[in-house]
């Protein structure tokens, strides 16, 4: 079953880097580290003013610290971690998570559910990071499922607990990041009493989750995470681009007329790149408004200039349409159809053949298909939230790529470390 546990953490400076042993859990008093000389000057000043009532709060890290992890003290806790952004659209938002360690009581199942798979050179890039590091560089994203918002209760009781942020980090505008600790038993006891059999849906982050049990697979390290109620107005997700290298014997409108018993087709042409913004506006707002009720698909390729989406026929039959191992719960999500029915039946793109990348940026596709550098990409809704912890709970997973939070927790916040050097 999912279980959170406290944890520990240290200020660390990349010129120091033997300072990344003391990330949590800590296997010596922090007390025993700082009388070791001027290097930790930093870190016992921080420590002073995080464990003194009456020092001053701790100020706001200036950009060029905004790879350090961060301080709080030798003790053991959860934090409270609030990230106030801004929407593409220029909203100002916020949610609240939880930070913690993740103890999934050995691989993932019971309570412990992935929601997609990873792609097997992620999990290698994260190996070489952490063997490079002995650091868990980025958190797992976890989220539960609580439509009572109790998570979101307790966090701002523990918020209130404190009289500031531990750590306040300001970035670009609408870009804050703050921390709080949260060391009250009363409290943590409530946390661990909320967590207690309440299923746990792993978002992102499996990459590091998988790198870590491969390489300390006798006594695995319990993960870095960040826990949020996926059902917060502040947790929105998204989907990546897919771009594809190379596609043989391409001809858009031999594919068109393939397509054309099971999908409806629409294009956004522009005659200039001058008018290029504008059709991609179009493009882009238009396979938001039908991934609401419809399966769709959109794409670009290089050397035509137009834009593409290819809508799934309604009262279509699925069974039809999918290839046969394609399971009916899987047939609802938009990166299925784009990865088994639009690369693979009517590309002949296997994602087994490693001729897929990813982009989390619409205009840096558009830009590496316009320039010839990919010779497509495809675009995806995020999938329906409900949905997602559904399959999820079934035993299926969406594709990699097809959904995270949005935007991200920034690498290195708060890192972990793994015990010793891999």
């Amino acid at each position: 079953m999912a279980e959170v546990l406290p944890f520990q953490a240290v200020l660390f400076r990349p010129d120091t880097p033997e300072l990344a042993q003391w990330t949590s859990v800590a296997s010596e008093p922090l007390s025993r580290c700082s009388a070791r000389g001027s290097d930790y000057k930093l870190l016992v000043e921080v420590a002073s003013q995080a464990t003194s009532a009456e020092s001053p709060p701790v100020p706001a890290l200036e950009d060029e610290a905004e790879e350090d992890l961060l301080f709080i003290d030798e003790k053991k806790g959860f934090f409270v971690y609030r990230q106030e952004f801004r929407t593409e659209s220029g909203l100002d938002k916020s949610r609240l998570g939880l930070m913690a360690l993740l103890n999934p009581d050995g691989d993932l199942s019971g309570l412990v559910h992935a929601t997609q798979d990873t792609e097997p050179y992620g999990v290698e890039r994260c190996a070489q990071e952490i063997a490079g590091s002995s650091l868990q560089l980025n958190p797992i994203i976890a989220t539960i499922e609580d439509l009572k918002f109790d998570l979101e209760k307790l966090l701002e009781q523990g918020i209130s607990l404190r009289e500031q942020p531990d750590i306040s980090l300001d970035l670009q505008q609408g870009d804050r990041h703050r921390l709080w600790k949260i060391e009250d038993p009363a409290l943590m006891g409530k946390i661990l009493e909320l967590f207690r059999g309440k299923e746990c849906f792993l978002l992102d982050g499996l990459h590091s989750y998988r790198a870590l049990r491969r390489f300390c697979s006798e006594s695995p390290p319990a993960p870095l995470a960040v826990f949020y109620n996926l059902f917060d107005f502040g947790v929105s997700l998204s989907a990546a681009t897919v771009l594809v290298k190379e596609i043989a014997d391409f001809r858009i409108n031999d594919v068109a007329l393939r397509m054309h018993t099971f999908f409806e087709t629409k294009t956004y042409p522009f005659a200039s790149l001058q008018h290029l913004p504008r059709a991609l506006t179009d493009f882009r707002e238009d396979l938001r408004i039908r991934g609401f009720t419809e399966n769709v698909v959109g794409a670009c390729f290089t050397g035509i200039d137009h834009f593409f989406l290819f809508q799934l026929r309604e009262n279509v039959n699925r069974t039809k349409v999918f290839l046969p191992d394609v399971k009916q719960p899987l047939q609802d999500f938009d990166s299925v159809l784009l990865r088994r029915v639009v690369l693979e039946e009517y590309l002949g793109v296997s994602a087994a053949a490693g001729a897929l990348e990813y982009t989390w940026s619409v205009e840096e596709a558009v830009a590496a298909v316009r320039s010839g550098k990919f010779e497509a990409a495809f675009f995806t809704n995020p999938p329906n939230k409900r949905k997602l912890l559904g399959l999820a709970k079934a035993g299926f997973r969406l594709p990699p790529g097809a959904a995270r939070l949005e935007p991200p927790v920034r690498s290195r916040l708060v890192m972990a470390g793994v015990g010793r050097k891999l």
